[in-house]
């Protein structure tokens, strides 16, 4: 089971509550901290898996465009050799007429590879944007992370700042 944070939040937030009831201000920050990172966890989390859905449907559309590739590659070859049985028995009929149907299969050849060309072309633009989205994707989760740790070092400074002053202030009672 992934840590979505939701044991450092509740954790913090007793922390921060005994922390008020006591007036004990270390406690305090010591639960504002844990609640922080319970939030960070909980946004790595959302995007963790954000970034797992896009790549899960990235492979479902390059493996559909995939499929539907081999399918039209492999169906051509087929559509060609029924294209020359039928000029074969035209032939038969009448030389002119089998000439013309030649031609026309020779057409049909062109233009399945040309499908199959802008086919093949596609897939690689489906791909290349594919990669750009898992990137961009990638890019966010760590700027994400980055703004989290900045945001929970922030936090820990302001923290220790604010243990320090009133150990200080404990010393100045003290004296």
């Amino acid at each position: 089971m992934a840590d979505n944070g939701n044991v450092d939040k509740v954790k913090g937030k007793v922390e921060t509550a005994a922390g008020n009831v006591t007036g004990d201000n270390k406690k305090k920050a010591e639960g504002f901290f844990d609640e922080l990172v319970g939030k960070t966890k909980e946004v790595a989390s959302k995007v963790g898996k954000a970034a797992e859905d896009v790549a899960e449907k990235t492979g479902d559309l390059f493996d559909d465009a995939k499929k539907k590739f081999e399918e039209a590659k492999d169906k051509a070859p087929e559509k060609t050799e029924e294209l020359k049985e039928e000029a074969g028995k035209v032939a038969e009929k009448a030389k002119e007429v089998a000439g013309k149907v030649a031609e026309k299969a020779g057409e049909f050849k062109d233009s399945a590879k040309e499908a199959a060309d802008k086919a093949a072309e596609k897939l690689d633009h489906a791909k290349e944007a594919a990669k750009e989205k898992a990137e961009e994707a990638k890019d966010k989760a760590a700027d994400a992370k980055d703004a989290a740790e900045e945001k929970a070092s922030d936090v820990k400074d302001a923290a220790s700042d604010k243990i320090d002053e009133a150990k200080d202030k404990v010393e100045e009672a003290k004296k």
